[in-house]
Protein backbone atom coordinates (compact mmCIF):
# COMPACT_ATOMS: atom_id res chain seq x y z
CA UNK A 1 0.00 0.00 0.00
CA UNK A 2 1.63 3.62 -1.24
CA UNK A 3 1.57 6.45 0.70
CA UNK A 4 -1.42 7.73 -0.82
CA UNK A 5 -3.83 4.37 -0.36
CA UNK A 6 -2.94 4.37 3.22
CA UNK A 7 -4.23 7.98 3.45
CA UNK A 8 -7.77 7.19 1.94
CA UNK A 9 -7.79 3.82 3.54
CA UNK A 10 -7.16 6.20 7.40
CA UNK A 11 -9.99 8.50 5.74
CA UNK A 12 -12.40 6.65 5.70
CA UNK A 13 -11.89 5.33 9.00
CA UNK A 14 -11.60 8.44 10.88
CA UNK A 15 -14.43 10.37 12.63
CA UNK A 16 -14.97 13.74 13.18
CA UNK A 17 -13.46 14.39 16.42
CA UNK A 18 -10.53 12.52 14.54
CA UNK A 19 -10.25 14.49 11.90
CA UNK A 20 -10.86 17.52 13.64
CA UNK A 21 -7.41 16.36 15.78
CA UNK A 22 -5.55 16.47 12.99
CA UNK A 23 -6.19 20.26 12.59
CA UNK A 24 -5.00 21.00 16.13
CA UNK A 25 -1.16 21.98 17.00
CA UNK A 26 0.09 22.37 20.50
CA UNK A 27 3.28 23.66 22.43
CA UNK A 28 4.06 20.81 24.88
CA UNK A 29 4.30 22.53 28.02
CA UNK A 30 1.51 22.60 30.78
CA UNK A 31 0.47 25.76 30.52
CA UNK A 32 1.18 25.94 26.62
CA UNK A 33 3.66 28.27 24.82
CA UNK A 34 1.03 30.97 23.52
CA UNK A 35 -1.96 30.50 26.70
CA UNK A 36 0.85 32.38 29.09
CA UNK A 37 3.00 34.47 27.05
CA UNK A 38 6.74 34.14 28.33
CA UNK A 39 6.52 37.83 29.19
CA UNK A 40 3.66 37.01 31.75
CA UNK A 41 5.42 34.06 32.78
CA UNK A 42 8.26 36.11 33.77
CA UNK A 43 6.37 38.65 35.71
CA UNK A 44 4.84 35.69 37.62
CA UNK A 45 8.06 34.10 38.15
CA UNK A 46 8.95 37.33 39.94
CA UNK A 47 6.35 38.03 42.20
CA UNK A 48 7.14 35.01 43.90
CA UNK A 49 3.68 33.07 42.15
CA UNK A 50 5.73 30.46 40.19
CA UNK A 51 8.68 28.95 41.43
CA UNK A 52 12.00 28.68 38.93
CA UNK A 53 11.20 24.62 38.25
CA UNK A 54 7.64 25.73 36.81
CA UNK A 55 9.36 28.76 34.91
CA UNK A 56 11.60 27.07 33.29
CA UNK A 57 9.37 24.31 32.24
CA UNK A 58 7.84 26.90 30.39
CA UNK A 59 10.20 28.53 28.93
CA UNK A 60 12.17 25.33 27.96
CA UNK A 61 8.76 23.92 26.96
CA UNK A 62 10.20 20.40 28.28
CA UNK A 63 7.11 19.90 30.85
CA UNK A 64 4.87 17.07 29.73
CA UNK A 65 1.46 17.06 30.47
CA UNK A 66 -2.10 15.61 29.86
CA UNK A 67 -0.92 16.02 26.30
CA UNK A 68 -0.40 11.89 26.55
CA UNK A 69 -4.04 11.40 27.05
CA UNK A 70 -4.72 13.69 24.19
CA UNK A 71 -2.66 11.71 21.72
CA UNK A 72 -4.03 8.74 22.66
CA UNK A 73 -7.92 9.54 21.93
CA UNK A 74 -5.99 11.17 17.75
CA UNK A 75 -7.11 15.28 19.60
CA UNK A 76 -3.57 16.04 18.54
CA UNK A 77 -2.35 16.33 14.60
CA UNK A 78 0.89 18.06 15.77
CA UNK A 79 3.31 20.06 18.32
CA UNK A 80 5.56 22.93 18.20
CA UNK A 81 8.25 23.81 20.27
CA UNK A 82 9.25 20.24 20.83
CA UNK A 83 13.45 20.58 20.79
CA UNK A 84 14.87 17.18 21.71
CA UNK A 85 14.16 14.37 20.18
CA UNK A 86 13.79 11.73 23.93
CA UNK A 87 10.42 14.31 24.04
CA UNK A 88 9.98 13.68 20.62
CA UNK A 89 9.97 9.70 20.68
CA UNK A 90 7.70 10.10 23.83
CA UNK A 91 4.94 11.28 21.98
CA UNK A 92 5.47 9.58 18.70
CA UNK A 93 5.55 6.40 20.51
CA UNK A 94 1.92 7.28 22.11
CA UNK A 95 0.24 8.14 19.13
CA UNK A 96 1.98 5.09 16.63
CA UNK A 97 1.19 2.73 19.50
CA UNK A 98 -1.47 3.42 21.63
CA UNK A 99 -3.72 5.88 19.68
CA UNK A 100 -6.68 4.01 17.87
CA UNK A 101 -5.44 4.54 14.20
CA UNK A 102 -1.35 5.00 14.80
CA UNK A 103 -1.61 8.04 12.64
CA UNK A 104 2.50 9.79 13.46
CA UNK A 105 2.78 13.35 15.21
CA UNK A 106 4.14 16.35 13.22
CA UNK A 107 6.46 18.07 15.18
CA UNK A 108 7.15 21.68 14.07
CA UNK A 109 9.80 24.52 15.06
CA UNK A 110 10.71 27.71 14.26
CA UNK A 111 14.55 27.04 12.73
CA UNK A 112 15.06 30.15 11.63
CA UNK A 113 19.23 30.43 11.60
CA UNK A 114 20.32 26.98 12.72
CA UNK A 115 18.89 24.33 14.78
CA UNK A 116 22.45 23.62 17.42
CA UNK A 117 24.96 24.97 14.69
CA UNK A 118 23.90 28.73 15.10
CA UNK A 119 24.72 30.85 11.76
CA UNK A 120 24.00 34.58 10.76
CA UNK A 121 20.68 35.61 11.16
CA UNK A 122 18.93 36.13 7.84
CA UNK A 123 19.31 39.63 6.93
CA UNK A 124 23.04 39.17 7.45
CA UNK A 125 23.25 35.64 5.68
CA UNK A 126 21.28 37.14 2.65
CA UNK A 127 24.29 39.90 2.48
CA UNK A 128 26.60 37.47 1.03
CA UNK A 129 24.00 37.13 -2.39
CA UNK A 130 25.68 33.36 -2.27
CA UNK A 131 22.66 30.95 -3.00
CA UNK A 132 24.96 27.89 -2.35
CA UNK A 133 25.61 29.44 0.98
CA UNK A 134 22.04 30.04 1.59
CA UNK A 135 20.92 26.08 0.94
CA UNK A 136 23.68 24.95 2.83
CA UNK A 137 22.94 26.68 5.92
CA UNK A 138 19.40 25.34 5.81
CA UNK A 139 21.00 21.92 5.20
CA UNK A 140 22.59 21.75 8.09
CA UNK A 141 19.91 23.02 9.98
CA UNK A 142 17.69 20.65 8.73
CA UNK A 143 19.82 17.69 9.61
CA UNK A 144 20.67 18.85 12.97
CA UNK A 145 16.36 19.83 13.59
CA UNK A 146 15.52 15.88 12.89
CA UNK A 147 18.57 14.68 15.00
CA UNK A 148 16.38 16.59 17.86
CA UNK A 149 12.96 15.17 16.82
CA UNK A 150 12.45 17.74 14.44
CA UNK A 151 10.45 17.19 10.79
CA UNK A 152 8.99 20.60 10.41
CA UNK A 153 10.67 23.90 10.36
CA UNK A 154 8.51 27.53 10.16
CA UNK A 155 10.79 28.89 7.77
CA UNK A 156 12.16 30.80 5.67
CA UNK A 157 10.48 33.87 6.53
CA UNK A 158 10.74 35.75 3.44
CA UNK A 159 8.91 39.19 3.87
CA UNK A 160 10.23 42.06 1.76
CA UNK A 161 10.80 44.43 4.87
CA UNK A 162 10.99 47.84 4.11
CA UNK A 163 10.57 49.68 7.08
CA UNK A 164 13.30 49.65 9.74
CA UNK A 165 10.56 50.14 12.50
CA UNK A 166 9.49 46.73 12.23
CA UNK A 167 10.89 44.41 14.45
CA UNK A 168 11.20 41.25 12.36
CA UNK A 169 13.39 42.58 9.92
CA UNK A 170 15.58 39.82 11.13
CA UNK A 171 14.46 37.04 10.59
CA UNK A 172 14.32 38.03 6.44
CA UNK A 173 16.53 39.20 3.35
CA UNK A 174 15.54 42.35 4.10
CA UNK A 175 14.19 45.02 1.52
CA UNK A 176 14.99 43.64 -2.11
CA UNK A 177 12.10 41.25 -3.59
CA UNK A 178 15.08 39.93 -6.49
CA UNK A 179 17.52 38.66 -3.44
CA UNK A 180 14.45 37.59 -1.07
CA UNK A 181 13.24 35.43 -3.88
CA UNK A 182 16.53 33.72 -4.48
CA UNK A 183 17.32 33.51 -0.72
CA UNK A 184 13.44 31.64 -0.36
CA UNK A 185 14.10 29.24 -2.97
CA UNK A 186 17.75 28.23 -1.67
CA UNK A 187 16.44 27.89 1.55
CA UNK A 188 13.22 25.29 0.49
CA UNK A 189 16.05 23.47 -1.21
CA UNK A 190 18.30 22.89 1.82
CA UNK A 191 15.44 22.72 4.59
CA UNK A 192 14.10 19.64 2.01
CA UNK A 193 16.05 18.44 -0.50
CA UNK A 194 14.86 16.32 -3.32
CA UNK A 195 13.15 14.17 -1.42
CA UNK A 196 11.25 14.68 1.86
CA UNK A 197 11.51 11.08 2.76
CA UNK A 198 15.40 11.38 3.06
CA UNK A 199 15.84 10.67 6.98
CA UNK A 200 18.04 13.92 7.08
CA UNK A 201 15.71 16.62 5.56
CA UNK A 202 12.16 18.58 7.08
CA UNK A 203 9.31 20.12 5.40
CA UNK A 204 9.57 23.73 5.12
CA UNK A 205 6.92 26.32 5.98
CA UNK A 206 6.83 29.77 4.20
CA UNK A 207 5.80 32.90 5.83
CA UNK A 208 4.25 34.76 6.38
CA UNK A 209 1.84 34.58 3.54
CA UNK A 210 1.53 37.65 2.55
CA UNK A 211 3.07 41.40 2.59
CA UNK A 212 3.72 41.00 6.75
CA UNK A 213 6.74 42.87 6.17
CA UNK A 214 4.55 46.12 5.00
CA UNK A 215 2.35 46.43 8.16
CA UNK A 216 1.59 50.21 8.82
CA UNK A 217 4.28 51.98 11.36
CA UNK A 218 6.36 49.11 11.37
CA UNK A 219 3.32 47.85 13.94
CA UNK A 220 3.35 44.28 14.33
CA UNK A 221 -0.12 42.13 13.90
CA UNK A 222 -1.42 45.39 12.20
CA UNK A 223 -2.94 46.45 8.54
CA UNK A 224 -1.35 46.36 5.37
CA UNK A 225 -3.28 48.97 2.67
CA UNK A 226 -1.74 48.53 -0.58
CA UNK A 227 -2.50 48.66 -4.12
CA UNK A 228 -2.37 45.34 -6.05
CA UNK A 229 0.27 46.66 -8.68
CA UNK A 230 2.64 47.16 -5.24
CA UNK A 231 1.77 44.25 -3.94
CA UNK A 232 2.55 41.55 -6.78
CA UNK A 233 5.26 43.80 -8.05
CA UNK A 234 7.15 43.61 -4.82
CA UNK A 235 5.79 41.60 -1.69
CA UNK A 236 4.25 39.25 -2.98
CA UNK A 237 7.61 37.32 -5.80
CA UNK A 238 9.32 35.84 -2.74
CA UNK A 239 6.35 33.45 -1.35
CA UNK A 240 5.55 32.87 -5.19
CA UNK A 241 9.76 31.16 -5.62
CA UNK A 242 8.74 29.15 -2.30
CA UNK A 243 6.17 27.51 -3.78
CA UNK A 244 7.58 26.80 -7.33
CA UNK A 245 10.20 25.10 -5.37
CA UNK A 246 8.41 23.04 -3.70
CA UNK A 247 7.43 24.33 -0.34
CA UNK A 248 5.65 21.98 1.41
CA UNK A 249 3.51 24.04 4.04
CA UNK A 250 2.62 28.22 4.03
CA UNK A 251 1.80 29.83 7.31
CA UNK A 252 -0.82 32.89 6.87
CA UNK A 253 -0.29 36.18 7.65
CA UNK A 254 -1.02 37.89 11.24
CA UNK A 255 -2.15 41.16 9.42
CA UNK A 256 -5.17 41.88 7.27
CA UNK A 257 -4.69 42.76 3.52
CA UNK A 258 -6.56 45.97 2.64
CA UNK A 259 -8.82 44.54 5.67
CA UNK A 260 -9.30 41.29 5.29
CA UNK A 261 -7.42 39.55 7.31
CA UNK A 262 -4.70 36.47 5.85
CA UNK A 263 -6.45 34.32 7.86
CA UNK A 264 -9.42 34.15 7.19
CA UNK A 265 -9.16 35.59 3.38
CA UNK A 266 -10.20 33.32 0.74
CA UNK A 267 -8.91 35.18 -2.38
CA UNK A 268 -5.07 34.91 -0.69
CA UNK A 269 -5.33 30.98 -0.23
CA UNK A 270 -7.94 30.02 -2.32
CA UNK A 271 -7.62 31.76 -5.83
CA UNK A 272 -3.81 32.93 -5.30
CA UNK A 273 -1.89 30.36 -3.38
CA UNK A 274 -4.34 27.22 -4.36
CA UNK A 275 -5.78 27.92 -7.93
CA UNK A 276 -2.89 30.39 -9.36
CA UNK A 277 0.08 29.05 -7.47
CA UNK A 278 -1.31 25.01 -8.08
CA UNK A 279 0.07 24.62 -4.08
CA UNK A 280 -0.97 21.32 -2.23
CA UNK A 281 0.86 21.76 0.82
CA UNK A 282 -0.71 22.16 3.91
CA UNK A 283 -2.05 25.44 5.16
CA UNK A 284 -1.54 26.54 9.10
CA UNK A 285 -2.30 29.74 10.95
CA UNK A 286 0.59 31.72 12.71
CA UNK A 287 0.52 31.54 16.52
CA UNK A 288 -2.94 32.57 17.91
CA UNK A 289 -3.57 33.81 14.46
CA UNK A 290 -7.03 33.00 14.34
CA UNK A 291 -8.20 34.38 17.76
CA UNK A 292 -6.48 37.71 16.68
CA UNK A 293 -9.23 37.76 13.75
CA UNK A 294 -11.59 38.78 16.71
CA UNK A 295 -8.85 41.89 17.67
CA UNK A 296 -8.82 42.63 14.15
CA UNK A 297 -13.02 42.92 14.19
CA UNK A 298 -13.98 41.05 11.26
CA UNK A 299 -15.00 38.26 13.41
CA UNK A 300 -18.00 38.51 16.15
CA UNK A 301 -16.12 36.22 18.65
CA UNK A 302 -14.00 33.04 18.47
CA UNK A 303 -16.84 31.01 16.81
CA UNK A 304 -17.36 33.29 13.91
CA UNK A 305 -13.30 33.58 13.44
CA UNK A 306 -12.74 29.78 13.51
CA UNK A 307 -15.80 29.27 10.70
CA UNK A 308 -14.11 32.19 8.81
CA UNK A 309 -10.82 30.65 8.54
CA UNK A 310 -11.63 27.07 8.40
CA UNK A 311 -13.70 27.71 5.26
CA UNK A 312 -11.35 30.11 4.06
CA UNK A 313 -9.08 27.46 3.90
CA UNK A 314 -6.31 27.80 7.06
CA UNK A 315 -6.12 23.93 7.84
CA UNK A 316 -4.12 23.80 10.50
CA UNK A 317 -4.35 26.03 14.06
CA UNK A 318 -1.14 27.07 15.87
CA UNK A 319 -1.73 27.69 19.52
CA UNK A 320 -5.02 28.60 20.10
CA UNK A 321 -6.66 25.86 20.48
CA UNK A 322 -9.61 27.21 18.56
CA UNK A 323 -10.38 24.27 15.84
CA UNK A 324 -10.07 21.78 19.10
CA UNK A 325 -12.77 22.98 21.46
CA UNK A 326 -15.10 24.63 18.79
CA UNK A 327 -14.67 22.78 15.47
CA UNK A 328 -16.52 20.02 16.41
CA UNK A 329 -19.77 20.63 17.81
CA UNK A 330 -19.69 23.49 14.89
CA UNK A 331 -19.95 20.64 12.48
CA UNK A 332 -22.50 18.90 14.58
CA UNK A 333 -24.72 22.16 14.59
CA UNK A 334 -24.60 22.65 10.89
CA UNK A 335 -22.41 25.65 11.39
CA UNK A 336 -19.75 24.14 9.30
CA UNK A 337 -19.58 21.84 6.38
CA UNK A 338 -17.50 18.65 7.44
CA UNK A 339 -16.08 19.13 4.01
CA UNK A 340 -13.99 21.95 5.37
CA UNK A 341 -12.42 19.29 8.32
CA UNK A 342 -11.99 16.08 5.66
CA UNK A 343 -8.11 16.57 4.04
CA UNK A 344 -8.39 14.58 0.72
CA UNK A 345 -5.72 13.66 -1.58
CA UNK A 346 -5.63 15.25 -5.15
CA UNK A 347 -4.32 12.12 -6.44
CA UNK A 348 -8.10 11.87 -8.03
CA UNK A 349 -8.81 9.66 -10.33
CA UNK A 350 -9.51 10.50 -13.64
CA UNK A 351 -13.46 10.47 -13.59
CA UNK A 352 -12.72 13.41 -11.19
CA UNK A 353 -11.38 15.59 -13.79
CA UNK A 354 -13.90 15.21 -16.47
CA UNK A 355 -15.17 18.52 -14.67
CA UNK A 356 -13.85 22.03 -15.37
CA UNK A 357 -12.41 22.31 -12.09
CA UNK A 358 -11.39 20.05 -9.59
CA UNK A 359 -14.12 18.48 -7.48
CA UNK A 360 -15.71 19.53 -3.86
CA UNK A 361 -15.84 16.18 -2.00
CA UNK A 362 -18.65 16.55 -0.15
CA UNK A 363 -19.49 13.08 1.78
CA UNK A 364 -17.36 10.11 1.49
CA UNK A 365 -16.98 6.73 3.25
CA UNK A 366 -15.06 4.56 1.62
CA UNK A 367 -12.27 4.21 -1.26
CA UNK A 368 -12.32 6.93 -3.99
CA UNK A 369 -11.09 4.45 -6.15
CA UNK A 370 -14.46 2.53 -5.74
CA UNK A 371 -16.44 5.52 -7.70
CA UNK A 372 -16.36 3.97 -11.35
CA UNK A 373 -17.71 1.05 -9.34
CA UNK A 374 -21.15 2.15 -8.36
CA UNK A 375 -24.37 0.32 -8.36
CA UNK A 376 -26.19 3.83 -8.81
CA UNK A 377 -24.60 6.95 -10.79
CA UNK A 378 -26.70 9.85 -11.44
CA UNK A 379 -26.05 12.96 -12.73
CA UNK A 380 -27.40 16.40 -12.52
CA UNK A 381 -27.02 19.87 -14.23
CA UNK A 382 -28.48 22.79 -12.66
CA UNK A 383 -27.61 26.79 -14.02
CA UNK A 384 -24.75 24.83 -16.84
CA UNK A 385 -22.94 22.98 -13.88
CA UNK A 386 -22.40 19.41 -13.62
CA UNK A 387 -22.87 17.08 -10.16
CA UNK A 388 -21.95 13.46 -10.28
CA UNK A 389 -23.95 11.54 -7.38
CA UNK A 390 -23.19 8.11 -7.16
CA UNK A 391 -24.14 5.69 -4.39
CA UNK A 392 -22.14 2.09 -3.89
CA UNK A 393 -23.79 -0.55 -2.22
CA UNK A 394 -22.75 -3.70 -0.71
CA UNK A 395 -25.31 -5.71 0.86
CA UNK A 396 -26.39 -3.56 3.69
CA UNK A 397 -23.52 -1.02 3.64
CA UNK A 398 -23.84 1.88 1.99
CA UNK A 399 -21.21 4.28 0.90
CA UNK A 400 -22.25 7.69 -0.36
CA UNK A 401 -20.26 9.63 -2.57
CA UNK A 402 -21.28 13.35 -3.88
CA UNK A 403 -19.12 15.15 -5.34
CA UNK A 404 -19.81 18.51 -7.23
CA UNK A 405 -18.26 22.27 -8.95
CA UNK A 406 -20.02 24.20 -7.13
CA UNK A 407 -22.07 23.57 -3.76
CA UNK A 408 -23.79 26.68 -3.22
CA UNK A 409 -25.91 25.92 -6.23
CA UNK A 410 -25.54 22.18 -5.94
CA UNK A 411 -26.26 21.25 -2.32
CA UNK A 412 -30.20 22.48 -2.73
CA UNK A 413 -30.40 19.84 -5.48
CA UNK A 414 -28.90 17.28 -3.55
CA UNK A 415 -30.60 17.59 -0.28
CA UNK A 416 -34.12 17.04 -2.56
CA UNK A 417 -32.36 14.09 -4.17
CA UNK A 418 -32.23 12.69 -0.70
CA UNK A 419 -35.63 13.86 0.96
CA UNK A 420 -37.14 11.95 -2.11
CA UNK A 421 -35.73 8.93 -0.47
CA UNK A 422 -36.59 9.68 2.84
CA UNK A 423 -35.00 11.78 6.07
CA UNK A 424 -32.78 8.70 6.58
CA UNK A 425 -30.72 10.09 3.69
CA UNK A 426 -30.37 13.71 4.14
CA UNK A 427 -27.23 14.83 3.45
CA UNK A 428 -25.88 16.66 6.77
CA UNK A 429 -26.37 12.89 8.29
CA UNK A 430 -22.56 12.01 7.82
CA UNK A 431 -22.85 8.69 9.72
CA UNK A 432 -22.70 5.23 7.38
CA UNK A 433 -26.11 3.70 7.04
CA UNK A 434 -26.69 0.49 8.01
CA UNK A 435 -29.72 -1.57 6.27
CA UNK A 436 -30.45 0.84 3.81
CA UNK A 437 -32.60 -0.13 0.67
CA UNK A 438 -32.33 1.90 -2.65
CA UNK A 439 -35.33 -0.69 -4.30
Amino acid sequence: MNIEERIEELLSKMTLHEKVGQLHQVAPSKVGGFEIPEEEAFKLYKSGDMDEKTYDAIINHKMLSNHEDEIRKGEIGSFISVIDAETANHYQKIAVEESRLGIPLIFGLDVIHGFKTMFPIPLAESCSFDDELFEETARVAAKESVAGGVNWTYAPMVDVARDSRWGRVAEGAGEDTYLASRFSRAKVRGFQGKDLTDEDRIAACVKHFAAYGAVEGGCDYDTVDMSMPKFFETYYPPYEAAVKEGCASVMMAFNDLSGVPCTTNEWLIQDLLRKNLGFKGVVISDANAIKECVNHGTALDTEDAVKQSIEAGTEMDLGSDLYETLLEQMVLDGKVEEKYVVITSDDYPDFFHRVDNPPFVFFYEGNLELFDQCDHYFEKTVDGRKCYLAINQKGNDVDWCIVTENEKQLVPEINKFFEDYGDRYNLKNYVKKEELSLS
